[in-house]
């Protein structure tokens, strides 16, 4: 599939509405995927993990993740980021951070019912977590004018060539 080039992975995560799904292991090393709001801030991904979220216990045990960004209508864009995970404010320090959240919450309810949310949730305590950038792995499917035979890679293949017959879609 097509890979987005830089500027089209920061213009698809600008896009209000998109979910963010994490997925963690526990101490068991079962995985555990949630959708999360998130925003893009400059080279990072920033979340917000609940003091009581599932989630984050397993981060403070195995503080790698893996987060997927996608949407439901075509071109079908896609990011995975993967990596150890940074905490760049602890639990307890809302108050450090919380114009972030504001920020975070207005990508996907009016400002209004962010003010309201983050009103009425000012006393359960979050951490502000970041994932890099760097690294991650994009792709999107073949818009109109592109050769519909670039949707895999060469690896998916089994003849290490693409077809060349195949229709257009």
């Amino acid at each position: 599939m097509p890979f987005l080039t830089a500027r089209e992975v920061s213009d698809f995560l600008e896009e209000p509405g998109h979910l963010a799904r994490i997925a963690t292991v526990d101490e068991d090393r079962l995985p555990l995927v949630v959708p999360v709001w998130f925003i893009a801030d400059g080279p990072r991904v920033l979340i917000t993990p609940r003091a009581r979220s599932q989630w984050w216990g397993h981060l403070q045990s195995h503080p790698y993740a893996c987060i997927s960004i996608d949407e439901e209508a075509r071109p079908w864009r896609k990011i995975v980021l993967r990596g150890r995970v940074e905490i760049v404010h602890d639990i307890g320090n809302d108050a450090d951070w919380r114009e972030i959240y504001r920020r975070i919450a207005c990508r996907y309810v009016s400002e209004r019912e962010a003010d309201a949310y983050l009103y009425n949730t000012r006393n359960e305590p979050r951490a502000l977590i970041a994932l890099p950038l760097a690294g991650c792995t994009s792709w999107r499917m073949p818009v109109v004018g592109e050769d519909p035979r670039q949707v895999w890679a060469e690896r998916y293949y089994h003849d290490g060539s693409k077809d060349e017959s195949r229709s257009e879609v």
